[in-house]
């Protein structure tokens, strides 16, 4: 447990589980599945990357992906996203530390705003 809370917040971690009991409790089934399965594979995969120093780009772009969709599912839809990486950019030779992507996304994603913008009607 030690390692997922030095690789994790544990605030979204909270957050993540309290998203899972309320669909459970609005009996949204089909939701809470989807929530939990992202959910699932976003920990196996950074208990996985927590063994190594460093992981592949594609690895930890993988991981924010699942991070910003469960996001996404948490916030309602309220954003989207697009991660683009530079074609120059070998995503499976790549090695950066796990999570270091996810570490700068954070604070974007769970209320600064800098890149939630709201969608005009």
């Amino acid at each position: 447990m030690k390692v997922l809370r030095a690789q994790m917040n544990p605030h979204f971690i909270f957050n993540s589980l309290n998203s899972i009991s309320y669909y459970i409790s609005k009996n949204e089934l089909m939701a809470a599945d989807k929530y939990l399965s992202k959910f699932t594979d976003l920990m196996r995969l950074i208990l996985e990357n927590s063994e190594h120093k460093e992981v592949t780009l594609k690895d930890d772009l993988d991981a924010l992906e699942w991070y910003i969709q469960l996001e996404e599912l948490r916030m309602s839809q309220r954003f989207t996203h697009t991660i683009v990486v530079s074609g120059d950019i070998d995503k499976e030779s790549t090695m950066v530390p796990p999570l270091i992507l996810h570490a700068v996304c954070l604070k974007t994603v769970s209320g600064t705003g800098l890149l939630i913008k709201k969608q005009v009607e």
